[in-house]
């Protein structure tokens, strides 16, 4: 006594039965939502620096940022030197410039647009020499500054959204 069911005769048997189960959800429940890891959704390449990088690193830079223009900037308005008062204007007028850049990237790297891919090295770049620059007057320091953040910052950013290329268009 065999209790398995009986296989369909023809493919149009099968094709009713398919029809007779309940159709899939429009969305995904929660429980499936939940399931789904940060690493398993493009390809089988590790998401998680992306997702930490695009919505909690830059976020938080903005945010920073507009704190820190805000401190300048009142802190400007206290200057009585006027040396001091040149370097906090060029000092704001580069943060605001950086703020600017860094919000388009979140756009196009929310989007994965082929944009924001490419603005990204801009950024990489312009935060490795920036940090650098800092040190301009020590020769020695400024070269060395430069090479710890290459190798360090821009050199594993470099690789890893070299890989993840393919996600922008």
């Amino acid at each position: 006594m065999n209790s398995e069911k009986p296989k369909p005769e023809s493919p149009a048997k099968e094709y009713v039965d398919e029809w007779d189960s309940p159709p899939p959800p429009l969305a995904p429940t929660a429980v499936q939502i939940a399931a789904v890891k940060p690493e398993a959704l493009e390809g089988g390449l590790p998401m998680r620096w992306f997702f930490f990088y695009t919505y909690i690193r830059i976020p938080l830079g903005l945010l920073l940022m507009a704190f820190h223009v805000f401190l300048s900037w009142y802190g400007m308005s206290l200057a009585r030197v006027r040396t001091e008062h040149t370097m906090l204007v060029v000092m704001i007028v580069f943060e605001v410039f950086l703020f600017v850049l860094l919000l388009a990237l979140l756009i196009g790297l929310h989007k994965r647009k082929r944009w924001g891919w490419n603005l990204n090295w801009a950024v990489l770049v312009v935060e490795v020499l920036s940090r650098a620059l800092l040190h301009i007057s020590s020769p020695g320091k400024f070269i060395v500054v430069l090479a710890v953040f290459t190798l360090l910052w821009f050199l594993p950013n470099a690789i890893y959204f070299w890989k993840r290329r393919f996600l922008f268009t």
